[in-house]
């Protein structure tokens, strides 16, 4: 009968994990819509950490399984995009069969069912299922780790330490995780043998990694990369003092950003899962040894502000658990279902067809000076973008108008247009010399970062 039981849902399982990729590769980044994604994809084509493609740790699983792809004959983004898409549809499973084991019982293939459906709808796994990006991919790997523990089988077990361990070759800050399923895994019957998994899987990348990077320079990136993650840019609470503010931040990435993205379905929805709020998962304890260490540490050491991306393995845990609450009253969960993709479909659509804002503005650019040398552009993070997008402008990263005028005084013809973007902090003093230009934008849903960059022109002159 258990056999049985299992073949029957083997096949609606995969029909519904190929359609969530489906979902996540019809509404896939058609530029590398993000900072990092540019690394990563110029990662693909070569990789070299101290030029960051990427940065450091260097992702390496992720970067490794994009190239395979590359090497079939897709293009960098492409081959990125499509990882992270079919990482989604495996997640898919994973989210199933921890809805399952998490409920039991009567209403175990329900809640899997009922989790899975919320985890397709939602609108982060949605996004980050279509991204250049590793978090959708470590996420995933992550979810089948714990799946697999569900399985009391030694051969499950080993599997789950394998997924963890490629996850930490995926996206090393998921290393609180790690630290969660070894707590989890000493419990288990099996956890010899998970630990031997994790160690073969551990092995599997970091040697050729430091084959590659060589442990000198990895040394040396690390310190560098380190340093200024949690002293300068990283956004930590070192960074981004305001604990209130990241509270907010933590809570709207969770819940908003995560699951329902939009004001007014969320409204509708939040009384729907409170009325089933009592019904969670029994194990509470365990569910709160998985999400807590790392809730903690994207809380206080991650740009929780302005990344809500570092919450995506707590979003679906809270798919996973709201499927399990939600179970006992169908029609309640139907509704919570519609309302998150009722908000998800229409950003996934924006998100096909919108650019980031800074790529709008590198085709703005493009387009409105065709000629070689006609112009230069000056900004921050944003110049990514440029490079990329029409490397044949002149375009330097200053984010000073007094680096502007050092800079402009090296150049060895000066292009009649010059620009700034508004990442440039300007003085008073050269205040006068900024003119109006164009402003560009996207929904903050699809970038809290940089929702919107402004263009403006910059003369010369005292």
């Amino acid at each position: 009968m258990l056999v049985d039981r299992r073949l029957r849902n083997a096949a609606p399982l995969t029909l519904a994990a190929l359609a969530v990729a489906a979902m996540r590769w019809l509404a896939r980044a058609r530029v590398a819509d993000d900072y990092d994604s540019i690394g990563f994809v110029r990662g693909i084509e070569r990789y070299d950490l101290a030029a960051l493609r990427p940065h450091f740790p260097g992702y390496p699983v992720y970067v490794a399984l994009a190239k395979l792809g590359a090497a079939a004959g897709l293009p960098p983004l492409t081959a990125a995009t499509l990882v992270s898409a079919l990482a989604a549809g495996a997640a898919a499973v994973a989210v199933w069969r921890l809805g399952y084991s998490a409920a039991g019982g009567e209403r175990a293939e329900r809640a899997g069912s009922v989790a899975l459906a919320l985890y397709a709808a939602a609108w982060l796994p949605w996004q980050l299922g279509g991204a250049a990006l590793s978090d959708m991919t470590a996420t995933a790997l992550v979810a089948l780790a714990f799946a697999a523990l569900t399985v009391e089988r030694r051969a499950f077990a080993a599997l789950a330490g394998v997924a963890l361990a490629l996850a930490l070759g995926t996206r090393a800050s998921y290393w609180p995780l790690a630290a969660s399923f070894a707590v989890v895994a000493a419990r288990r019957p099996h956890r010899r043998a998970a630990a031997a998994g994790a160690l073969a899987g551990l092995v599997a990348w970091i040697v050729p990694f430091v084959a590659v990077v060589h442990p000198a320079a990895l040394v040396a990136l690390a310190r560098t990369h380190l340093t200024g993650h949690f002293t300068t840019w990283g956004g930590t609470i070192a960074t981004e003092p305001r604990f209130g503010l990241r509270l907010f931040a933590f809570a709207r990435g969770l819940v908003y950003d995560g699951v329902v993205a939009h004001r007014w379905l969320l409204l509708a929805a939040a009384p729907l899962v409170l009325v089933c709020a009592r019904a969670l998962p029994r194990s509470r304890t365990a569910w709160l040894v998985v999400a807590a260490p790392y809730a903690l540490w994207v809380l206080f050491a991650q740009n929780v502000v302005e990344q809500p991306r570092h919450l995506l393995p707590l979003v679906v845990f809270a798919c996973v658990m709201l499927g399990v609450a939600l179970a006992r009253r169908p029609p309640v969960a139907v509704a919570v279902v519609a309302l998150a993709l009722a908000a998800s479909v229409p950003l996934a659509w924006m998100r096909a067809h919108t650019p980031p804002a800074a790529a709008q503005a590198a085709a703005w650019i493009k387009a409105t000076y065709p000629q070689k040398n006609s112009v230069a552009v000056f900004g921050g993070k944003s110049i990514r973008f440029f490079e990329e997008l029409a490397p044949e402008i002149q375009t330097r990263t200053r984010t000073w108008a007094s680096e502007v005028d050092v800079e402009l005084e090296r150049l060895d013809v000066l292009p009649p247009a010059l620009y700034i973007t508004s990442e440039v902090d300007v003085d008073a003093r050269r205040a006068r010399r900024v003119g109006d230009g164009p402003t560009f934008c996207r929904d903050v849903r699809l970038d809290r970062a940089q929702p919107c960059l402004t263009l403006r022109r910059y003369r010369l002159g005292r």
